[in-house]
């Protein structure tokens, strides 16, 4: 029962994923409005974003959450002052950092490059996870917080690799965006992240690049100090090579369970086989 159930969830995350990106490519082609003078009354235009934020998040619930009780989410108020770090015309952001804003990449593109670090991120349960794709977020300790700003504030891109304990597979990758901050004082998000477990107490932003399970078997050859990268700590930097290696297996993982999804809803059905409607 429980390789069925964790199976359910990384399909279900895909899907969440495979419906954020089709927002993004749809919203790629509008014109991002300016930042309304006031965040307490956006614009029309603002306004418009916001709801196809919520629709979008009412159909991920429609779609079947991992968790349904922290599946209800708030849509907060646009930045005001600056732009956000990795801004699109249908996200939600976090107040301005102190540190300066960086543009946002292409969300299907994984940032490369001699700043680049991967990071393995351990999940206790596959629920987190979901939650995590859904809102965005995810959340740390106070060590591993000063970690991932010190990070951010040197301009480095933060790739976290997650797996779930006990689960023996790597479920995907996301970039980390935003500054670690104590859930108090993500002001702007206080509704959404009032869904989230208590647990989650240093909270920061991420966009989930892609969503994949890649067999710890299979990276076996990748090392990092002279261990497999399974055998990594929860916050563990790992080797850049091997880190970029770990997230292009799970991009193709990613693209074989797509195909394979596709080849199935393609394929006529049977003429010996009855198909009920």
């Amino acid at each position: 029962a429980a390789p069925a159930q964790a199976a359910d969830l990384m399909a279900k995350l895909r899907s969440m994923q495979e419906l954020q990106e089709k927002k993004r490519a749809a919203a790629a082609a509008v014109p991002a409005p300016a930042a309304p003078a006031s965040p307490a009354q956006p614009s029309p235009a603002a306004q418009q974003q916001l709801a196809r934020l919520a629709a979008f998040l009412n159909q991920a619930r429609g779609g079947g959450a991992a968790n349904p009780a922290a599946a209800a989410t708030a849509a907060p108020s646009p930045r005001a002052a600056t732009p956000p770090r990795r801004a699109s015309p249908d996200r939600v952001v976090v107040a301005p950092s102190r540190a300066a804003p960086q543009p946002r990449k292409a969300a299907t593109s994984r940032p490369e490059g001699p700043n680049a670090v991967y990071i393995i991120m351990k999940s206790s349960c596959h629920e987190f996870l979901a939650q995590s794709v859904e809102h965005e977020l995810w959340f740390t300790g106070k060590p591993m917080a000063e970690t991932l700003n010190k990070y951010l504030r040197s301009n480095t891109t933060v790739i976290l690799v997650f797996s779930v304990r006990g689960s023996g597979h790597f479920t995907g990758y996301a970039e980390m965006y935003g500054p670690v901050r104590h859930r108090s004082e993500h002001l702007t998000m206080k509704d959404a992240i009032g869904q989230l477990p208590q647990s989650w107490v240093y909270i920061f932003r991420l966009n989930w690049l892609r969503v994949g399970s890649v067999d710890f078997a299979e990276t076996a050859h990748l090392k990092s100090d002279g261990r497999p990268v399974q055998y990594a700590r929860d916050g563990e930097t790992v080797d850049a090579d091997a880190g970029a290696a770990l997230a292009t297996m799970i991009d193709a993982a990613a693209e074989r369970k797509s195909k394979k999804r596709s080849g199935q809803q393609d394929r006529p059905p049977s003429p010996q086989r009855r198909v009920i409607k």
